[in-house]
């Protein structure tokens, strides 16, 4: 067997092919294990080696030719033997001989490990594994093998045969559970472990080993005591007998009387408790009688007096619902109403509060009131009648009422004769009269209701207390008997406990003075030895399941590890294999001196981290620690430092020389830093690789070195969840040394103490030691005794020596013990001081936990614990004033919380601020029990299966997602009966869906008065996902105030202050941002400009910024590595130089900085420890603004001072510049409707664009306004662009921007729509700062030219990407797994199949049918859409069969495209070699489909019965040809050139459309985006809220000279094939996904309006 591994030579392999087994008649082997970890030239040979068999390119040159000359000999000895004598043997004759040899008896086996994607690669890349090779699964081993392993290794133990058998049960046990359990945890957690055969073998291994090691120690331990009490014994055998007798006779005597005494306390008190309750349960009957009395008098009064109310209202809205448009349009066309419509209208008007119109009258010439004008504008109101319904009848004022009683009075107002001229009026003069009555009986009605809830509320009130009085009075009954009962046997046991008292009493005195010297020992001896008895008797079953816990859970943190080791306890008890009954794994397997020492070795008191030291102490394994925090790694360096340790890293150049001294010396190495691969070279250590040799142990590493036993390795990573390879993983131990809160707790509650009382914590570590050393002193003693008993012969008694040896020992331990014991009471006072402060350290323990899980989020957001500590230390030494403990207490938390806050956003994109607020926050309450865990959990990860649900009762407004929500929400208890009330008032749901505010106020009762402000979110999540975050944002500020939604800004200043030589600073940013302008203007203003040396790395450039680093140390000079996440390759080595700075080396002036994009290549080390700088553009037109104006060029007041003498000009035009750069920065967060093709502005633009309007201002006399602005529209921003379109955009916002009456007016606002965006009129920096100031927080989409839904859409979408980013945080570690994925995908594609068309075209016949022709162009369209059709329905159809095939194991077609097409297929996603024949789609798979049905349908129906009347213009492939021969045919018909043609079109119906456009066709299936077309005006007009897409009338298309087309008062649309607009094949005009422009008419709004609007037509709906 040969194992691959990296420096493998091809010469190496070829060794394996040698002259005997070429010669010999057997076949022969050559096994490659670890085939994925190979080179490719080798990988790229054997592959060669498996089709051809060429193997003179494996063989060296003197190999090659011993070989031909042996064979030659060989050849001519066998042609002797067969008769031929004389024969001559070629050189090729030879080789070809040995060709066909190595052919006939060569067989090659290779070893995978098919978990890594390495392998998948290595078949798509070496065909000849797969066609050369057959192809073997090992399966994992069955139950019996694992047996007969168990049983192999399990003979050696020293257990009884019936526990020998058990424990093999039970080994297989605790091997089929870790599976299941290594499952969750990784799905939870995301680190990956193994369970393999290796584990199950190395569990019965460790178990055979140790049982035998602790069975013979502890045995020995035992034996000294069981020798130390038998000498004992023999002394005071009889004696031990009486006093045992008398204490236990005295203990019972005591109990006894005691509890005699006071049972008879507890009746006398309890028959007083029980009169006294029966008199109060008496009294309260009778008050609570007649308090129900009363009550229901009341309610029967309500009853009968609303009565007369309810008909009158019921009636009135029977008529209104009853009423038909036609009725309502007859009432508003009247123009000389009936006297009793006027009268019924006045009386609404008038409770409607609405004014009157002042008219004169014809006959008097006097000026009157009429009602009827305003009464026919409210019925003209669509929701007049749903008004009348909805009208508060509660709340008229008295004064309107006597004015409409007025109008009733008066004998016109009769509904029968109003019904006679108009229905409407007369349900609505039935509306008046229930109005006017039901004002009448509520007056009356209101006070009583009052009186009548105050008196069922004290008869609850009253109920609740009766009912409680009266189980009290059982429960006093009930005692008093058993109190009785107790009494009497308590007094017969007194009596004859006293009696056998007095008889041994007398006994024991008698004996007492020959035994009571050694009274102290023999207890202490006894219990010793009988403990370890137990654990003797126990140690089968705690052993197996320690040696369970390190083969298989030591990866696992706490939660998984107490849950499998409780389940495998259970079981062993089960099984009737002896143990404790409570299970604990450090008592089982460690020593209490042991762990004191590491504990005072800087180890973490909590029970996991004992755990995991005891793990790493008696594992028959090397450990790697998983140690992100270094806990370990600084325990092992403390508690190894006294024997030598030696510290390597693998990028030490020595490492493998350091380990074989160690080796050599006995000494302990600890290997630090690794990351997820193993260096070749350990494997000998790690495996273990020891031989006997010339009587000693050796080994073999880089040289054979002797071994010394005494030697120890241990390995560290700081990886938080390394991947290590499976074979690797097999060679160690992996212990989980991640710090659990309470270790954090520990240690946070050490700094505050120390803070505050330094002076206590270093008493308490002093006691800690001398703690630790009165034991190990007590131990020596105890020995001392036990030698002087084992040299003592005879009577002990009678030994003077012993007894004075034994004396002075039990001085000398009484003595240390009262040490111990003010140890012990010095402790506690310093405990119960420190506990005073564990609020603090318990807070802040939190909040670590919150930064830790921010990785899940984005790499970059890692943070040390180091820099956690430092951070917190800093905090509890700042305003040490005198205070009470409790404000200490707070000012300490409340310091700490918001100082972290702020470092940590600062390090933070834009986008994650308020989820890293909102984490705190959360985490905060539910810490406090303020917030229940599951209501956080189900706003983070309600995700359900939707197949599962109910159907959704209002489709048409609720979404399937926030039904869903809906019918799981009652797993939450404050929302109990939520589902069925929201069935039941699905209007009132609905009505606070679409209302604008959605505060808690507004939800319908009861839930308003119910719910708390969290419970709020949920429901706010679900009927108003946009406004989400802005309530998160309020919550987070009426839970923990302003400071905590509002992030620091940008400092480059703070960071360089706080920043240290050893700490670089990090500018973290997206793409199209660059900080390396700002750095430089910091740098020239810090008086570094000419010590600044930037260097941006690449191909080339690791050498000359490892040289810059090292002379700017000496020198004191700052160094910027830019894009570092372009130099992955090198980042190792920039690791290996920041390990190496620190202060002696460098100059305090010297500093490191680091420019990146987020990349997982960025070493962890290295951004957990450095200041991290965010750069993002803030979100905003405030937030923007300022940080345009706090950059470092703005900040500068030689720019303003470099506008010569127009200053004023270039204040104001800079002002508005930076206004004009904000707002097309913020219109790329809008998608496609912001810009058409995706681009960012950075603030290079800007910059370049201020330097060019200082130019303008300083050259010309008289300021050119179009030539600054054609400069910055067209040769700065515009040259970036290019889509027209989005060009035509930004010449349209920038006029806006840039022009003279900006300049001229005081009063110029940007935006009708608020007019606080204006130029200021105090145009200096501070005062532009504070006008910023004064901006509101939030900008609406209208600010930047766009309609008010595209917020709606983004706040949506922010919505989205905040719950998952709290879902990354919260949820599980990776996706659930499926249970199997083969039949979940052969399902899909089954049903994909179902839903395809079931043949395709006949292409012939479709020829045929549609010959190709001049006069019928349109055939050629239909036939090239039939192609097209057919080639993508083969294409789907294709991958799907391959796909259920190769699951069923039909056929195996191992190729990316089928991988790509299965990984699509699960994530819904369209394939990609679906693409490369489609049309473009934004459609999810399913949906996808289901179009694609859909339009193969259309052009069916099309084939079949002709062309149609109407064009669907979406599920044309080809849409340029079919315009395209739409105005060829126009041109020949007519004989006007073709490139004089274009496309015009009408939106008015058929009917209305001119005889001369007849060459014209009418489409379909088109939708706008970013307005609404109003066909009545034949207008655009603005979109009506929350309706993203208008679905357009048919169009008529025809083709018209260009010269012809006027495009005044119209608005040019662009037409794209789906609304994700831009399509990355081509750019502008020319991309696929672009069709044409279509001019749409325009009235109200210019069409400068709607390109701001970014107003365009799609083919299809957003998927």
């Amino acid at each position: 067997m040969l194992e691959l591994q990296r420096g493998l030579s091809i010469h190496q392999i070829s060794n394996t092919i040698d002259q005997e087994r070429i010669f010999s008649s057997k076949l022969f082997h050559s096994l490659f294990c670890n085939f994925h970890k190979l080179t490719h030239f080798l990988a790229r040979t054997i592959n060669f080696q498996l089709f051809y068999a060429k193997l003179q390119h494996m063989l060296q040159v003197n190999k090659n030719r011993d070989i031909i000359v042996l064979l030659q000999t060989y050849m001519v000895r066998s042609a002797a033997q067969g008769g031929i004598s004389s024969v001559e043997i070629s050189l090729v004759e030879a080789f070809q001989f040995f060709i066909s040899r190595c052919k006939l008896k060569l067989h090659v086996m290779l070893s995978f490990n098919h978990t890594f994607s390495e392998y998948r690669r290595r078949l798509h890349s070496y065909t000849n594994l797969v066609t050369c090779c057959d192809c073997i699964w090992f399966e994992p081993w069955t139950d019996d093998a694992l047996e007969k392993v168990a049983q192999r290794y399990l003979s050696d133990a020293h257990v009884s045969d019936q526990t020998k058998t058990a424990a093999v049960d039970v080994c297989k046990y605790f091997h089929l559970t870790a599976g299941p359990v290594q499952d969750n945890f990784y799905r939870a957690v995301g680190l990956q472990t193994y369970i393999s055969v290796s584990n199950f073998v190395l569990l019965t291994k460790s178990f055979t080993y140790t049982v035998n090691t602790k069975k013979e120690e502890t045995e020995e331990v035992r034996d000294h005591y069981l020798s130390g009490l038998g000498k004992l014994h023999y002394a005071d055998k009889e004696v031990q007998k009486l006093l045992d007798n008398l204490m236990d006779l005295r203990s019972q005597l005591a109990d006894t009387t005691k509890k005699l005494e006071q049972t008879k306390l507890n009746i006398i008190y309890t028959q007083k408790q029980h009169a006294a309750q029966t008199k109060k349960v008496e009294k309260q009957r009778d008050i609570t009688e007649k308090q129900r009395e009363v009550t229901k008098g009341l309610q029967d009064n309500c009853d009968e007096i609303m009565s007369e109310a309810t008909p009158f209202l019921e009636d009135a809205n029977e008529k209104l619902n009853a009423l038909k448009p036609s009725d309502m349009t007859n009432l508003k066309g009247m123009k000389q109403p009936p006297d009793g419509v006027r009268v019924v209208m006045t009386a609404v008007c008038l409770l409607k509060d609405v004014k009157p119109d002042r008219i004169t009258d014809p006959a008097s010439g006097k000026k009157s009131n009429d009602y009827w004008g305003p009464a026919k504008k409210l019925l003209a109101d669509f929701r007049f009648l749903f008004n009348l319904k909805t009208f508060d009848k509660d709340n008229i004022p008295p004064a309107i009422m006597k004015k409409v009683r007025a109008e009733i009075k008066k004998p016109e107002f009769n509904a029968q004769a109003i019904g006679k001229a108009s229905k409407a009026a007369e349900a609505i003069c039935l509306w008046v009269t229930a109005m006017d009555v039901y004002e009448r009986v509520s007056k009356v009605l209101e006070p009583k209701k009052v009186v009548l809830a105050e008196a069922e509320a004290v008869l609850q009130e009253f109920s609740t207390v009766l009912s409680s009085e009266e189980e009290k009075q059982k429960d006093l009954e009930a005692k008093l008997l058993e109190l009785n009962r107790v009494r009497e046997e308590t007094a017969d046991h007194k009596a004859d406990l006293e009696a056998r008292e007095a008889e041994a009493d007398s006994k024991w005195q008698r004996a007492d003075r020959l035994i009571r010297s050694l009274e102290g020992e023999r207890i202490h001896w006894t219990e010793a030895s009988d403990s370890l008895q137990l654990a003797l008797d126990n140690l089968p079953g705690n052993v197996l399941v320690s040696c369970g816990v390190m083969a298989y859970l030591s990866p696992f943190t706490s939660v998984y590890r107490t849950k499998c080791i409780e389940d495998w306890h259970a079981y062993i008890v089960r099984s009737g294999i002896p143990s404790s009954t409570v299970y604990d794994f450090v008592q089982a397997l460690g020593l209490d001196l042991k762990t004191r020492s590491w504990i005072i070795a800087g180890l973490p008191r909590d029970h996991f981290t004992l755990e995991s030291a005891v793990i790493v102490d008696n594992s028959q394994r090397w450990s790697i620690m998983v140690d992100p925090q270094s806990q370990g790694n600084k325990w092992i360096k403390n508690v190894e430092k006294k024997n030598g340790l030696e510290v390597v890293k693998f990028t030490d150049a020595t490492y493998v020389g350091t380990i074989e001294n160690c080796i050599m010396f006995g000494r302990p190495a600890l290997l630090e830093n690794i990351g997820e691969t193993l260096e070749p070279p350990l494997d000998p250590v790690l495996l273990k690789r020891i031989y006997l040799k010339d009587g000693s142990l050796k080994i073999m590493l880089s040289k054979e070195v002797e071994y010394n036993t005494k030697f120890r390795f241990y390995i560290t990573t700081k990886l938080q969840k390394p991947r290590y390879s499976f074979h690797d993983y097999n060679k160690i131990t992996l212990v989980n040394f991640y710090l659990p809160i309470e270790g954090l707790q520990e240690q946070l509650l050490t700094i505050v103490v120390k803070s505050e009382r330094p002076d206590m914590e270093d008493q308490r570590q002093n006691l800690l030691q001398q703690s630790a050393t009165h034991v190990k002193r007590l131990e020596d003693i105890e020995q001392n005794i036990f030698e002087t008993l084992a040299e003592s012969t005879g009577n002990i008694l009678e030994d003077d020596y012993a007894i004075n040896v034994l004396n002075s020992s039990k001085i000398t331990a009484r003595d240390i013990n009262v040490k111990e014991a003010a140890v012990q009471q010095a402790n506690d006072e310093i405990e119960e001081f420190r506990q005073n402060y564990q609020t603090v350290a318990r807070h802040s323990a939190i909040l670590y936990y919150c930064i830790t899980d921010l990785r899940a989020i984005n790499y970059m957001y890692q943070y040390s614990l180091d820099w956690f500590l430092n951070l917190y230390t800093s905090s509890c030494t700042k305003n040490l004033g005198s205070m009470s403990i409790e404000e200490r207490l707070k000012l300490l938390t409340d310091t700490f919380t918001i100082s972290l806050y702020q470092q940590v956003s600062q390090s933070l994109f834009e986008r994650d601020k308020l989820t890293f607020s909102f984490i705190l926050c959360s985490r905060i309450l539910i810490a406090q029990d303020e917030l229940p865990r599951e209501e956080f959990m189900f706003l983070v990860m309600s995700i359900v299966d939707v197949e599962s649900l109910e159907p959704n009762p209002a489709p048409e407004w609720l979404r399937n997602e926030a039904w869903s929500m809906l019918c799981q929400i009652e797993v939450l208890p404050a929302f109990s009966g939520f589902k069925e009330h929201f069935k039941k008032q699905i209007s009132g749901w609905k009505q606070y869906s679409t209302d604008v505010d959605a505060s808690l106020a507004k939800l319908p009762s009861p839930w308003a008065q119910r719910l708390s402000q969290f419970e709020a979110l949920i429901l706010i999540r679900i009927f108003h996902p946009d406004k989400l975050l802005y309530f998160v944002r309020d919550f987070i500020q009426s839970k923990m105030g302003m400071k905590f939604v509002k992030p620091p800004h940008f400092d480059i200043e703070k960071a360089y202050e706080d920043s240290d030589v050893m700490c670089p600073l990090i500018f973290i940013s997206e793409p199209q941002y660059n900080p390396i302008t700002d750095l430089y203007r910091f740098a020239q203003r810090k008086e570094y400009g000419s010590k600044f040396i930037p260097i941006s790395l690449g191909e080339g450039q690791g050498e000359i910024a490892q040289n810059t680093i090292r002379a700017a140390q000496a020198d004191g000079s700052w160094v910027c590595l830019q894009n570092c996440h372009l130099a992955c390759s090198w980042m190792p080595t920039l690791q290996r130089i920041w390990e190496t700075i620190d202060n002696n080396n460098s100059s305090p002036g010297f500093r490191l900085w680091l420019t990146t994009e987020p990349s997982e290549g960025f070493p962890e080390s290295v951004l957990q420890n450095g200041i991290k700088l965010t750069f993002d553009p803030p979100v905003g037109v405030k937030r923007n603004l300022y940080h345009l104006y706090m950059s470092e060029m703005l900040r500068d007041p030689h720019v303003f001072e470099s506008s010569g003498g127009r200053y004023k000009e270039f204040s104001r035009l800079l002002y508005a510049l930076c206004f004009f750069h904000v707002v097309l920065q913020e219109r790329s967060s809008y998608g496609p409707v912001g810009w058409t093709s995706p681009h960012e502005h950075d603030d290079s633009e800007l910059f370049t664009s201020i330097q060019t309007l200082q130019a303008f201002l300083n050259t010309d006399k008289e300021v050119s306004y179009e030539a600054i602005q054609y400069t910055i529209g067209e040769c700065i921003y515009g040259a970036q662009l290019t889509d027209e379109w989005d060009h035509r955009i930004l010449i349209t916002i920038l006029h806006d921007f840039i022009n003279e009456e900006l300049v001229v007016s005081q009063n110029y606002i940007f935006t009708e729509i608020n007019k606080v965006y204006s130029v200021p009129s105090d145009i200096t920096h501070s005062a532009c700062l504070q006008k910023i100031e004064s901006l509101p927080q939030d900008t609406d989409a209208e600010i930047y030219g766009m309609h008010p839904n595209v917020d709606v859409i983004q706040k949506i979408n922010n919505t989205s990407l905040f719950i998952d980013a709290l879902y990354l945080v919260h949820g599980p570690a990776v996706p659930t797994k499926i249970s199997d994925i083969e039949d979940v995908l052969i399902d899909t594609c089954t049903i994909l199949l179902e839903q395809l068309p079931e043949k395709e075209f006949d292409e012939k016949a479709a020829r045929k049918k549609y010959p190709l022709s001049q006069k019928e162009s349109l055939n050629n369209v239909l036939i090239l859409e039939i192609d097209k059709y057919n080639k993508l329905l083969k294409t789907i159809r294709m991958t799907l069969e391959t796909i259920i095939r190769t699951m069923k194991g039909q056929e195996i077609i191992i190729s990316p495209e089928v991988e790509d097409s299965v990984s699509s297929i699960l994530k819904n996603k369209i394939p990609a070699s679906w693409w490369k024949v489609s049309y473009p789609s934004t459609k999810m798979l399913g949906a996808y489909i289901a179009d694609f049905s859909k339009r193969f349908q259309y052009i069916m129906k099309w084939y079949n019965d002709g062309p149609p009347k109407v064009f669907w213009m979406s599920a044309l492939f080809s849409t340029h040809r079919f315009l395209t021969t739409l105005t060829w045919n126009y041109s020949c018909k007519n004989d006007i050139p073709f490139n004089k043609l274009s496309i015009d079109c009408s939106l008015t119906p058929q009917s209305d459309v001119d005889e001369s456009h007849s060459d014209g066709v009418r489409i379909s299936g088109l939708f706008l985006e970013g307005a609404k077309w109003d066909s009545e005006k034949n207008s655009l007009e603005e979109q009506d809220m929350n309706v993203i897409w208008q679905k357009l009338p048919d169009i008529f298309l025809y083709p018209k000279q260009s010269s012809r087309i006027k495009e005044e008062g119209k608005y040019r649309c662009p037409c794209y094939k789906t609304s994700a607009r831009f399509s990355p094949q081509a750019s502008g005009k020319e991309t696929i996904n672009y069709v044409m422009s279509l001019l749409l008419p325009t009235k109200e709004k210019p069409a400068k309006h709607w390109i701001e609007r970014g107003v365009a037509i799609v083919f299809q709906e957003e998927a």
